[in-house]
C-alpha cells in the first residue's frame, strides 16, 4: 500500500500504522505532496521556513510537534491526529462517482461491464455490497444488489472483471489495517484507491 504521509524524526516512533513512513530528514521524503509531520522543536525550527512555536500547522501538508521528551502528551496526541488526518487528506483527493444503474438502460450496463474487462488496468474492489473500480484517483461505484435487481448477478460481475488479467481484483480488504478502515468511516469507496498501489 502506498504511504499516505511521512513523519520526520531522529528517534524511533512506535505504534504507527503501516501507511505512514518514518524518515530521518525532509530530504528522505519521497512524495512531498503528502502530509509531513516533523517531530521535535529543534528539527522543526531547522526544517520549517518562518517557524513559529505557536503554529503547529504550517499549511495543509506540513505540521510539527514536540518530541517525546519535550511534551509527551502533545507528542502522542499530535501523532494520532496526524495519522487520521493523512487518511482524510488521501480520501479528499479521490473523485468518487456513484453509478445508478436504475437510471440507465440494460445495454449501457452491459457496455460498462464489458469496458471493465477491456480497460488497460483497473483496480476493482468487490465487497461491502458494492463494486468499486479505480483508475488513478477516480473511483466509480455500482451497487451489487441493484445490479442483481436488474438481472445481473454477483458471479457474472466477478467473471467479467477478472477476464482482463491486468486488472487487480480484490474480494476482501485484507491488507488494509483496522485503524485505516475505522478512520475511513462512510468513505468505503476509497478502498479501491488504497488497494491500487
Amino acid at each position: 500500500m502506498q504511504k499516505l504521509g511521512y513523519i520526520v524524526t531522529n528517534s524511533s516512533v512506535r505504534e504507527i500504522p503501516n501507511y505512514i513512513d518514518v524518515v530521518s530528514s525532509l530530504d528522505e521524503v519521497e512524495d512531498k505532496t503528502k502530509p509531513i509531520l516533523i517531530i521535535g522543536y529543534k528539527n522543526a525550527k531547522n526544517g520549517i521556513k518562518d517557524f513559529s512555536i505557536l503554529r503547529k500547522s504550517v499549511n495543509d501538508r506540513l505540521f510539527w510537534t514536540f518530541g517525546k521528551t519535550e511534551n509527551h502528551e502533545d507528542y502522542l496526541t499530535d501523532i494520532r491526529n496526524f495519522c487520521q488526518y493523512c487518511v482524510r487528506y488521501a480520501i479528499s483527493s479521490v473523485e468518487y462517482t456513484y453509478i445508478n444503474v436504475l437510471t440507465i438502460s440494460r445495454n449501457t450496463i452491459k457496455k460498462m461491464l464489458q469496458k471493465l474487462s477491456s480497460e488497460d488496468e483497473l483496480c476493482i474492489y468487490i465487497g461491502e455490497g458494492m463494486v468499486y473500480c479505480c483508475k488513478g484517483n477516480k473511483v466509480a461505484g455500482v451497487s451489487l444488489s441493484i445490479l442483481s435487481y436488474c438481472g445481473i448477478d454477483y458471479q457474472r460481475v466477478a467473471k467479467i472483471v477478472t477476464r482482463n488479467k491486468k486488472n487487480k481484483v480484490f474480494f476482501s480488504a485484507k491488507g488494509i489495517s483496522y485503524e485505516l478502515m475505522n478512520t475511513m468511516k462512510n468513505n468505503k469507496y476509497a478502498l479501491a484507491y488504497f488497494l491500487s498501489s
